[in-house]
């Protein structure tokens, strides 16, 4: 294993201005703000909707589940989602570059993680073709989110398949929040964007959002070079939002986006003749187009039904490989109380993907056939019973889905919650997942390296199966909530889960193909495992102009392969055992604010194709961000934020298919102007 030097932190700056976060600031402060516009209970009031498909408040829910209100987006300095999930215990959150991520929840991490649902706006955004996301795509307006609800641990019998160990629900605020206009701008040494927002009062009953994005990012230090990687980006979204609500029984939402834009990806490609490979910057044109429409009418009181149906196209031209996607999709969805004890959700829903996929250099990448049309049937139905009443609720349902791969699938759960007083729930779950196939699975051929053999070269490739099965999990969890005052709260989860049929790579015979010798890995389901872990999440407020928010993980897998003991030991190295976030909010006087940001990423060992011994190891790490917030005005915010200030550079990740990069320290100044 080779690990990376661990060079000399140079960090007596960061230091002594975090210094002055440890320390009591209260001499320094005069008249502060609030920290937030909430006290800690109404916070722990807030209504969520991911875990249930239907509101409920943050306290009383029988699931895992972490919020991220527009505070904490603010607080945080952070430009993008993927650097905000890095503050939610169980979240795995790796940097591969400046433009693409690594994000998965409870382990099996990589940049194209198929364990984890996210939606946004109730639209999902995961490729069917690769069942992750792209997430250098998903770059939204984060002034516009009103929260985002992230459910650690399966949420299939809501959500479907793929949602195994978590899902991600990005709620963006209704338009008659976001009335009048909205201007940013932002500039720093790794990136920098601007944005505008426009909101309108349409009648009496309408309200309109419209808003445009640019972002560009440069490209990051090579780990093996120290040089600049070519590997820059540009994205440019626009789009609308249309609230109406004709009367108090119903209400409609037209929203729909664009994107169009370009990253560079530096590659290895690989040749048959000497040295068998080579770095090349693989140029890859974006464009995408959705539009999504609900309706939601209130029968009754106890009683209300929710029509949803979206489209989205999307498009990837690369040098390599190109890509166009087709998704339809149409929801329904009953919510209805029966008597006093009942309360009922069912729902039913459709979707078609229809994908064409350009092999351009079908010995590095292809896909086999070329162009496919897959469905999905589902249906759903979930009680919950109240058994004591405002003290104890059981929940049981399942979810029944057919698609195309791995034909029926049912995933069902049971959750318990006891909320014995006001400051105290307890609650536990017992719930079935799957993972089903993708396109990259079962119709995908991916040149690996091609081996210098004695007389003819050796190209060992990846393969995908038809015949593979769903991956399964059984997953157990139990949690505790606790509020001793108004100023501390504690939210504590552990669980234990047990996969089956996970994937693993078989070495198939060689074929002689005339000018080389091809050995085949092809997917198969022949590895079991099982995890368990604790998941703690903290928030103090010692004051009401301070405020400490905390969130640590521990994470423990073993993973056992039917056929290669080796490989599952491979996969275990590849997740980090512990991570903390540590966050200090501060509200200064004259409308100011300080805040930092701390997080500690244990080691871990990943494979990669490009450096000696087959396996690199990124080293532990710890990160630390400040921001300084000034308000000269009322409506206009300047803000200066140091990122990753500990190190001048460290690595997050690495691959068997990419150059491994280093995340370098940044500055970043931004201001927003609402008017």
């Amino acid at each position: 294993m080779r690990c990376p030097q661990r060079r000399p932190a140079r960090i007596w700056t960061p230091a002594i201005l975090a210094g002055l976060l440890f320390a009591n600031p209260a001499p320094l402060l005069a008249e502060p703000a609030k920290i937030t516009q909430f006290s800690l209970e109404q916070l722990l009031d807030m209504e969520v909707t991911s875990v249930s498909k239907k509101t409920q408040t943050f306290f009383s829910v029988a699931g895992a589940i972490f919020v991220i209100d527009q505070e904490d987006i603010r607080h945080s300095g952070a430009t993008s989602i993927q650097e905000l999930l890095g503050m939610v215990p169980g979240m795995e959150v790796s940097q591969i570059d400046n433009n693409k991520w690594a994000i998965t929840s409870r382990g099996f991490n990589g940049r194209f993680s198929n364990k984890l649902q996210v939606l946004l706006d109730g639209r999902t955004i995961y490729s069917p073709s690769f069942s992750g996301v792209f997430w250098e795509t998903q770059d939204v307006m984060l002034e516009d989110i009103e929260r985002i609800e992230v459910i650690r641990g399966p949420g299939g019998t809501l959500w479907g398949a793929n949602a195994v160990n978590g899902v991600i629900n990005i709620i963006s605020k209704k338009a008659a929040d976001t009335q009048g206009s909205l201007v940013s701008l932002g500039l720093g040494a790794a990136e920098g964007g601007a944005a505008v927002r426009h909101g309108v009062t349409i009648g009496d009953q309408a309200h309109l959002r419209l808003y445009g994005k640019e972002t560009s990012r440069n490209g990051a230090r090579g780990y093996a070079s120290g040089s600049e990687l070519d590997n820059d980006s540009n994205l440019g979204h626009g789009g609308f939002r249309l609230d109406w609500d004709k009367d108090r029984q119903d209400n409609f939402t037209l929203q729909g986006d664009a994107h169009r834009g370009r990253y560079t990806e530096v590659a290895k490609h690989l040749t048959l003749a000497a040295p068998y490979s080579e770095t090349v910057s693989d140029d890859s044109y974006l464009r995408g187009t959705n539009l999504l429409g609900r309706w939601h009418r209130a029968l009754s009181p106890t009683s209300d039904t929710t029509l949803q149906i979206y489209y989205d196209h999307d498009r990837r031209a690369g040098e390599t490989i190109g890509q166009e996607i087709n998704i339809v999709d149409l929801d329904f969805q009953h919510h209805v109380g029966l008597g006093d004890r009942h309360d009922l959700v069912w729902g039913l829903g459709y979707r078609s993907n229809q994908d064409s996929i350009n092999n351009l250099q079908p010995f590095q990448i292809s896909f086999n056939p070329d162009s496919r049309r897959t469905e999905l049937f589902s249906a759903f139905l979930q009680d919950e019973i109240m058994l004591v009443k405002e003290r104890l609720r059981l929940t049981v349902g399942a979810k029944l889905e057919h698609n195309d791969y791995t034909g029926y699938e049912v995933q069902p759960s049971a959750r318990l919650a006891w909320t014995p007083s006001r400051n105290h729930t307890l609650w536990g779950a017992v719930s079935r997942a799957v993972r089903t196939p993708s396109r990259s699975e079962s119709d995908f051929q991916v040149g690996l390296y091609a081996l210098p053999f004695p007389f003819t070269p050796t190209l060992y490739r990846i393969e995908g199966s038809p015949d593979l099965e769903a991956e399964t999990l059984m997953d157990y969890e139990a949690g505790y909530r606790f509020k001793p005052d108004d100023h501390l709260f504690f939210d504590l989860t552990a669980f234990t889960s047990r996969y089956e049929d996970l994937l693993t790579r078989e070495i198939g015979t060689p074929r002689n193909m005339g000018s080389y010798w091809l050995i085949p890995s092809t997917f198969a389901n022949n590895m079991n495992g099982k995890t368990y872990g604790l998941e703690l999440a903290t928030t103090w407020q010692p004051f009401s102009w301070w405020e400490w928010k905390a969130a640590y993980t521990y994470l423990h897998m073993r993973l056992h392969s039917c056929t290669d003991p080796e490989s599952g030991h491979n996969k275990e190295l590849g997740r980090p055992e512990s991570q903390l976030s540590l966050r200090s909010m501060i509200n200064l006087p004259h409308n100011l604010e300080l805040d930092a940001w701390l997080r500690y990423v244990d080691n871990v060992a990943r494979p990669s194709g490009y450096l000696s011994g087959g396996f690199v190891g990124v080293g532990s790490y710890a990160t630390l961000d400040l921001r300084l917030g000034w308000h000269p005005k009322e409506n206009l915010e300047l803000s200066l934020v140091g990122k990753n200030l500990l190190e001048s550079h460290h690595l997050e990740y690495v691959s068997e298919d990419s150059i491994p990069a280093e995340i370098e320290r940044s500055l970043y100044v931004k201001a927003t102007w609402i008017f």
